[in-house]
Order: C-alpha cells, then sequence, then structure tokens
C-alpha cells in the first residue's frame, strides 16, 4: 500500500534564515500530526552558506562571505559547511513514529539513500552510495563535500548528494543538497584557511566532488538552469516510486508560514543560534 506525503515544490528561491526556518516550522507540523510526512524541495537566494547544527561559526570566513555578497545561516541538521548557489536542496521530515525514523540513523539513510538514488535516475544520472572515507587529517574538514558519510550518493566515486540528519522533539529531519552547475570548489574561498589550506581544499573538492549538469555533459551550462521546476518534479517522481508514496501538494499551511516567519526573525536570522563556536 502506498503512503501519502505532502510534496512542496517553492515556486521561488527564499533567504538562508526564511529556508532553514520554513524547515524547522514543517517539522514541528509533522511532529505534532498536523501534517503529513513532507518533502520540500527549493533553492536558496542570495547564494549562501550553511554550517552544521554543532560546526563553529570560526570556520568561516565572514568578511569573505560579505564581500562576495553571500549569507550564511546554521542549520538544524549536522555535518559541514556547504555553499547553495545553484541547486536543488531537499528537506525530508518524518514523525518519529514512521518506520523509517524509527530505524537506526544509518540504516535509515540507507533506506532514503535508495529512493534519492531512483530521484537522480529520474534526472538520467546513475549514482551509487558511498562508504564512508577514513579520516587522513589530524582534524575534521570544515568542508562538507570533502567528507563522506556512509550512504551519500556518488557518481564515478564524485560526491553528487550530501544528506545530513537531526532528529529531535518527535520528527527527523533529512537535509540533502543536489548541485545542478558551478564549481564544487567555490566553498574553499570563504572558509577560515591559509592559502596553502585554501588551495588543498580546492584540489581536493574538484577531485572529490561533481554537479548534475556535470554528469549529464553539460559542463558549459551558466547560470540557473531554465527547467528548475520540471527538475524538481521528476526527483519527486523518482523519489516517490521508489518510497512507494503519493504526493499530496498541499502547500505550507497559515500556521506553518506564521511560525516559519517568527523563528527566521528569532533563531535564524540573529542571536546565539548562530555563533555558536
Amino acid at each position: 500500500m502506498a503512503e501519502t506525503w505532502r510534496l512542496i515544490i517553492e515556486p521561488q528561491p527564499r533567504r538562508a534564515s526564511v529556508n532553514m526556518a520554513m524547515d524547522e516550522a514543517l517539522a514541528e507540523s509533522v511532529a505534532s500530526g498536523c501534517a503529513l510526512p513532507t518533502l520540500r524541495l527549493y533553492r536558496w537566494s542570495p547564494a549562501a552558506v550553511s554550517i552544521g547544527r554543532f560546526q563553529s561559526v570560526a570556520d568561516l570566513d565572514l568578511e569573505r562571505l560579505d564581500v562576495r555578497g553571500l549569507d550564511w545561516v546554521r542549520r538544524l541538521s549536522g555535518g559541514r559547511a556547504l555553499l547553495h548557489g545553484n541547486e536543488l536542496t531537499y528537506a525530508l521530515l518524518l514523525p518519529l513514529a514512521h518506520p523509517v525514523a524509527q530505524l537506526g540513523i544509518l540504516d535509515s539513510y540507507r533506506a532514503l539513500a535508495g529512493s534519492l538514488r531512483a530521484a537522480l535516475a529520474a534526472l538520467g544520472v546513475n549514482a551509487d552510495p558511498l562508504k564512508a572515507r577514513a579520516r587522513r587529517m589530524a582534524a575534521a574538514s570544515a568542508a562538507c563535500l570533502e567528507q563522506v558519510s556512509s550512504w551519500e550518493l556518488a557518481v564515478a566515486g564524485r560526491k553528487l548528494v550530501g544528506s545530513a540528519q537531526c532528529r529531535r522533539h518527535g520528527y527527523v529531519l533529512q537535509h540533502g543538497s543536489l548541485p545542478l552547475d558551478g564549481d564544487p570548489a567555490a566553498l574553499a574561498e570563504v572558509l577560515c584557511l591559509d592559502t596553502g589550506g585554501r588551495e588543498r581544499l580546492r584540489d581536493n573538492l574538484r577531485a572529490t566532488a561533481t554537479t548534475l549538469a556535470h554528469e549529464m555533459d553539460m559542463p558549459g551550462v551558466e547560470g540557473e538552469l531554465p527547467d528548475w521546476q520540471p527538475l524538481a518534479r521528476a526527483f519527486a517522481c523518482g523519489f516517490g516510486n521508489h518510497a512507494q508514496v503519493d504526493w499530496a501538494e498541499d502547500g505550507s499551511q497559515p500556521a506553518e508560514l506564521e511560525a516559519a516567519a517568527r523563528l527566521a526573525r528569532v533563531r535564524y536570522a540573529a542571536g546565539a543560534w548562530l555563533n555558536l563556536r
């Protein structure tokens, strides 16, 4: 029997603080039983860096971010820094009572990786799950794409979709980022690194990460791909077919939008949440 989940494909990009606030507001609604399990697909404007829930803001070069006109925000989910430019971001929100949420963390990643792999196949890309790389550095890298967690997806060994989870207040939230085009090494320009560290990170990111345009043999694509909405729908269709989910496109509820506006203002745009060190 297919389940029914809510699908939200945002028609317009949003600021970093609003995107993170929307995800938290939707998660709380799902946890309370006021909304179905939800898949939200969205974009960012302006481009922004998100850092993981427990990552230090000291990893970011805030002056360089400002000069480049980039926003930044702290996610609820874990992991390391990501640069969100021209991409498809997903947030999957499940109540803790859901069978996938009842699995352990690695098992839930594995269960969802199959559906994400099917979503990429619907876009014409065959991806495979990765095994976590052994850490070779004394300290963990600040860049998400330089690190690999089990069941993240890659093409020919190069990471394409990075994902991170959090579990709290009755829900599981899984975030993921699918870069559509651009330079995977661009993140290196806004992290706190010396010249040698910046160059090393650029080289590593170009060797270990990729984009959808590159894997679809469209390396010359510039700017926003013109077919983002059909692309998002194809992604959702592939995901839903594998997960045996029927989509209800109900949109965000007024109470969720109100909660998101408050969270964006008091939590994600300023204050102690952002400045954890």
